[in-house]
């Protein structure tokens, strides 16, 4: 028995080896393809990040279409005044074109100081003491090449800037004077008669010769009150930058709590200023466009008209703030979109093509970033329009002569919110 037996057990010994080995192969293999899988084919790993960037800019889109969605249906009154307020200083624009062309304009300009300002203060700043080492070179983290100043260059450093924000504060205020001008123009130009000899609510102004003629009369006429008003602009700037410049010391010393504190409240305070200041100058600038007034005068009747328009001019000041922000939002979503899609097709997604895109997101996003100050830029223009239309329509109101040169939706418009203000008051 036992001779007949050994055979059985040595080939079940060997089915137990050979099942061993088998398994032993097949968790090599296994370990071998996570392995794999772990390092992975660059290309393969590339493919698993861009999917893992569509969706996060999948869900980034939904979340902020969804938002928008809640926004418009809680401010849907002010949705509307805005809708109704763009619609009036639509009108004004599309009788004059070439307003459109001023935000370009103004950028070209803007830019074109920014970057001789910026060259000039390399020049100032370098004109600082350069750190003297001996070689060998310190290590960085003990001590880096550094310019250091005198008090006295520090000083001609701190004027520099004044002077540079005040220079672009200027450019900013001939921009709104000259489109408060133009507006004012299309409002007081009288209505056309029409085949019955009675007046129709249309008006002919040639826009490019108001805006020239508003550049001219800005600069010879005007300069002293808008150099007044950016003068206040450029040192609540140049404060602003201080503080920001301590917050950064502050940092490097250890974060002192207190003065963390201090300063967070100096800029708060000093940022308050600015959009305070920023309303009563583009409203100054306007009456000085009408009325021809000094910078001092013209902020006067500025607040004056402010409180005597009240809540309507309120209201329909904050409609258009939010028409701004929609406006802005779906003029940038829709640029990147665009931008997007249309990489997507053609050349740009034929890999043999010169113009091919390898990442059709990594261009939608750059279109994204381009077209978000271009349209803040647009929205400005209609943002100041509609304010001009406001504020001469007060005017009229406040000489009675309201039926004379106001359009007629903006009549309606102020109109229907006059008397929300009434009924909600009463």
């Amino acid at each position: 028995v036992p001779a007949v037996r050994l055979p059985e057990a040595l080939r079940e010994l060997a089915g137990a080896n050979a099942t061993g080995a088998n398994a032993s192969t097949g968790a090599d293999a296994s370990a071998d393809a996570l392995g794999a899988n772990s390092t992975g084919d660059p290309l393969s790993s590339i493919r698993d990040q861009e999917e893992w960037a569509y969706r996060a800019a999948a869900i980034v889109c939904w979340g902020v279409s969804v938002l928008t969605l809640c926004v418009a249906c809680f401010l849907r009154s002010s949705v509307d005044a805005a809708a109704a307020c763009m619609e009036v200083a639509c009108e004004a624009i599309f009788e004059m074109p070439t307003l459109l062309f001023a935000p370009v304009i103004k950028a070209l300009v803007k830019g074109a100081l920014v970057v001789a300002l910026i060259y000039g203060f390399a020049l100032l700043w370098s004109l600082g003491d350069a750190a003297e080492f001996d070689l060998p070179m310190p290590k960085i983290s003990d001590e880096s090449p550094h310019i250091t100043h005198s008090a006295t260059q520090d000083l001609v450093i701190l004027f520099y800037m004044l002077v540079a924000f005040w220079i672009l504060a200027f450019a900013s205020a001939l921009y709104e004077f000259v489109v408060a001008y133009a507006v004012a123009t299309f409002y007081y130009t009288p209505h056309e008669e029409g085949d019955d000899g009675h007046y129709i609510d249309e008006k002919d102004v040639d826009g490019c010769c108001a805006a020239l003629e508003g550049l001219r009369i800005g600069l010879c006429c005007h300069s002293g009150s808008l150099a007044l008003g950016s003068a206040i602009i450029a040192v609540l700037h140049v404060l602003q930058k201080l503080i920001e410049y301590a917050q950064l010391k502050n940092q490097e010393a250890g974060e002192n709590k207190l003065v963390e504190c201090v300063l967070a409240v100096c800029s708060c305070c000093i940022r308050c200023l600015q959009d305070v200041v920023g309303f009563i100058n583009r409203n100054a600038y306007i009456d000085i466009a009408v009325n021809s007034n000094g910078f001092c005068s013209a902020a006067k009747r500025a607040l004056q008209m402010v409180l005597d328009l009240g809540g309507a001019m309120a209201i329909l000041n904050g409609a258009t703030y939010i028409f701004a922000i929609f406006g802005t939002a779906f003029i940038t979503l829709a640029c990147g979109a665009g931008t997007y899609f249309v990489v997507g097709v053609g050349p740009f997604a034929d890999p043999s093509s010169m113009f091919f895109v390898e990442d059709p997101l990594a261009a939608g996003i750059v279109g994204l970033l381009v077209a978000f100050p271009v349209a803040l830029a647009f929205m400005d223009v209609f943002d100041m329009a509609s304010d001009t239309l406001l504020y001469c329509y007060g005017i009229d109101l406040r000489n009675g002569k309201e039926d004379h040169h106001a359009p007629l939706a903006l009549r309606e418009l102020l109109e229907r919110f006059g008397d929300e203000e009434h009924h909600s008051s009463g």
